[in-house]
């Protein structure tokens, strides 16, 4: 595989299990040294240059903890600024920017024993960008969390990617943390980069998969579905009642030509194009590749 990742960027890194996710990441991570190849973070090779590259970059894996069991985050965040050589001024200007945006204030002197796991969470990610990393590897970061707690995690990362310029690498199976937040995405499978491009792009390859519903204002479903039938013997269509969808149509051009047909035809309440689930079409990059 080759890739690069810019300043600002956020991108989504997928695979099935085994595809060689974590692998990678504990390579840029400097934590594995690759048989072959090379990496460079910010010019640094990450195993080689270590100490150097650990200054410039950020991890969190979701199910690995920055903190410590028995104390409040406010005592790991103090040995983290001894590790990472913050000065007093700047650990604590950080730490309040940090605690702005994640809401920390009531958690810091709480035993981390006591915190719910949203809570925690938010917590670690503190620590993570604690040292103003450059770069930043996510592994999982919203594993386990509710609604609530996943949209708090999701818009920290937006915005300090956004306003700080920090390169992020996110891997997880939370397809919506994907489609949320990155626009471009690194498909992985059996050791191989297969895909590198935006998601945007990744489902229009798969339009044949999107699928039309309408809600007719007349009774005009079973004439509309005989001349869908005509033109796209293929497609798959259902009536029920004043609903219509329609499935299998073809390229994304075909959807356009569907939708003007039936407007053409039918007096219509409502009408709509979806787009296939995410998860199916991750799926089927994994099971046949990127056509």
């Amino acid at each position: 595989m080759s890739f690069d990742v810019a300043e600002g960027e956020i991108v989504g890194l997928l695979g099935p299990n085994g595809a060689g996710k974590s692998t990678t990441v504990k390579i840029l991570a400097g934590v594995l040294y690759p048989t072959s190849g090379d990496a460079r973070i910010l010019g640094l090779d990450p195993f080689e240059q270590r100490i150097d590259n650990a200054r410039n970059i950020g991890v969190l894996f979701g199910q690995r903890s920055h903190l410590l069991w028995d104390l409040p985050p406010i005592d790991a965040y103090a040995l983290l600024r001894k590790v990472y050589g913050l000065s007093q001024a700047d650990y604590e200007a950080r730490l309040r920017e940090l605690s702005e945006l994640l809401g920390l204030d009531e958690l810091m002197r709480q035993s981390v024993r006591t915190l719910s796991l949203g809570q925690r969470m938010r917590c670690e990610l503190a620590a993570a960008f604690l040292h103003r990393p450059r770069v930043v590897y996510l592994d999982e970061p919203t594993i386990g969390l509710d609604i609530e707690g996943k949209h708090a995690i999701r818009e920290f990362i937006r915005s300090i990617s956004r306003e700080q310029q920090t390169a992020i690498i996110l891997t997880t199976h939370d397809l919506t943390d994907i489609q949320e937040l990155c626009e471009r995405v690194l498909v992985l499978n059996e050791g191989a980069l297969i895909y590198d491009g935006s998601l945007e792009h990744l489902l229009n390859r798969h339009a044949s998969t999107r699928s039309i519903q309408a809600e007719l204002a007349d009774g005009s479903a079973h004439a509309t579905r005989a001349r869908l039938a005509e033109r796209w013997p293929g497609a798959a269509i259902v009536v029920d009642g004043t609903r219509l969808r329609v499935s299998g149509i073809g390229a994304a051009e075909d959807i356009v030509s569907a939708v003007s047909l039936i407007m053409e035809t039918a007096r219509l309440r409502s009408i709509t194009v979806l787009d296939p689930p995410i998860e199916d079409v991750i799926l089927s990059v994994y099971q046949h590749g990127v056509e």
